[in-house]
């Protein structure tokens, strides 16, 4: 049984010493396969350079994206605050042009009553001056 054991890799051996010893046409289809499977792991080496060389810059493009994101979100927040900055003054503006507006109407109310009273001034004044008149025209028609 040992025997067989070892004469089973011999049989391999003899099998790859047939294949080593091939005739010239093979030998040179060997070499052509050999050259082409050279041809093949150039090939491989420089797409592998190649993808080694986009996998990096696609890193770099990732950590700038990254980076403009953050950017972004910054200015979100920083807008945010400014539209809820200008939400509050908008309030506060409406809040004082509805006291602006009340004070316009007390101001046009106290422009009324003044006009009340300056018309009711100078009605007393005409009276006054027709008074003095016909008492001035009295006095003069006593003294002819």
């Amino acid at each position: 049984m040992v025997k067989a054991m070892k004469a089973a890799p011999a049989m391999k051996s003899m099998k790859a010493m047939k294949a080593a010893t091939a005739t010239g046409g093979d030998q040179a289809k060997m070499q052509s396969m050999i050259s082409e499977l050279s041809s093949n792991q150039k090939m491989l080496s420089t797409k592998h350079s190649m993808t080694h060389a986009n996998q990096a810059r696609t890193l770099e493009l990732l950590k700038e994206l990254t980076t403009n994101q953050k950017k972004s979100i910054a200015n979100q927040e920083k807008s945010a605050a400014n539209q809820a900055k200008t939400i509050g003054l908008l309030t506060t503006m409406v809040a004082n042009q509805a006291k602006i507006q009340e004070g316009q109407k007390k101001t046009q109310a106290n422009q009324e009553k003044i006009l009340k009273g300056q018309e009711k001034t100078q009605k007393m004044l005409f009276e006054l001056y027709l008074d003095q008149k016909n008492a001035a025209s009295k006095l003069l028609a006593k003294g002819k």
